[in-house]
C-alpha cells in the first residue's frame, strides 16, 4: 500500500513538472495562456516544445509605451 501511494505521490508531481510552463501562464494572467497550454499539453513531451512553452510563459512582455519610445522620432512638420 505504502508503494501504491508513493507512485501516486510521484504521478501527481510528474503531471504538475510537465503542465508548469501552461500554470504559470495562467498564474501570470498571459494574453496567451490557453494557447501555452495547448501547445504544452500535445507536444510538451518533445521536452524542445515543453522548455519554448515554459519560455513563452515566462517572457514579459513589453508596454506599448516601451515599444513606441523606442521608436525613432518623425521630424518636425512631418505629416502621415
Amino acid at each position: 500500500m505504502e508503494t501504491f501511494v508513493g507512485l501516486i505521490i510521484l504521478l501527481l508531481l510528474g503531471i504538475g513538472v510537465y503542465l508548469l510552463p501552461g500554470i504559470c501562464a495562467l498564474l501570470a494572467h498571459k494574453r496567451n495562456a490557453g494557447a501555452i497550454m495547448f501547445l504544452n499539453v500535445a507536444l510538451g513531451w518533445t521536452f524542445v516544445v515543453w522548455v519554448g512553452c515554459f519560455v513563452w510563459a515566462m517572457v514579459e512582455k513589453k508596454k506599448i509605451d516601451e515599444t513606441y519610445a523606442a521608436a525613432p522620432k518623425l521630424p518636425e512638420g512631418f505629416y502621415q
